[in-house]
């Protein structure tokens, strides 16, 4: 007969191997899975706005006309979009930058909306006849859309708002609402 077989390891009957087969079939589904679900999470395309946005709905290139007033000082930017970019109420072409405008509108960003206050506190969110700015657009469908940018709040990062109808005061970011006061002061014209 011959030498006996040398086995290395413990020996395995037929259940075992069965049980070992099953358990790396379900890794190699379950490795499987991770994988098509972290390449879907990585070519996801990003959202355009990944922020709250004052105007969830609004479309940058549904804007038909705009307008930005300082309150105080009285001086104001009217926009209409026509076939070839923007033009002021005057006539004067604006340039490529005017579009910036309409989209810094369309994504408008706030931080938080604070509870809805009462009437006689808004004066001391700077929300009155002497606000910081006001914003209104004309959609194409006719549909129009406003809001009143108060003072700065006291962290300095934000500014107070009321906006269409929503409820409660909203903290403007910052940038988007200075970048907008900028350009009021200094329309973009050709």
């Amino acid at each position: 007969m011959g030498a006996p077989r040398a086995t290395v390891g413990l020996p395995m009957d037929r259940g075992s191997r069965r049980t070992l087969v099953v358990l790396l079939l379900i890794f190699a589904a379950l490795l499987l899975v991770g994988l098509v679900v972290s390449t879907r999470e990585v070519n996801a395309p990003a959202e355009e706005y990944p922020f709250l946005r004052v105007f969830p709905a609004m479309d940058e290139n549904a804007i038909a006309a705009l307008r930005l007033t300082e309150p105080a000082s009285g001086l104001a930017l009217t926009m209409l979009r026509n076939s070839t970019g923007w033009e002021t109420d005057a006539g004067n072409t604006m340039t490529t930058e005017a579009a910036l405008i309409a989209r810094t509108i369309a994504g408008l960003p706030y931080q938080q909306i604070l509870p809805e206050p009462v009437r006689a506190m808004l004066p001391t969110y700077g929300l009155g006849e002497d606000s910081t700015l006001r914003i209104e657009v004309v959609m194409q469908d006719g549909s129009t859309h406003a809001a009143l940018v108060g003072d700065l709040a006291p962290t300095g990062m934000t500014y107070y708002a009321l906006a269409d109808d929503r409820p409660g005061v909203l903290l403007l970011l910052r940038p988007a609402v200075d970048y907008l006061i900028t350009a009021l002061r200094n329309p973009p014209v050709s």
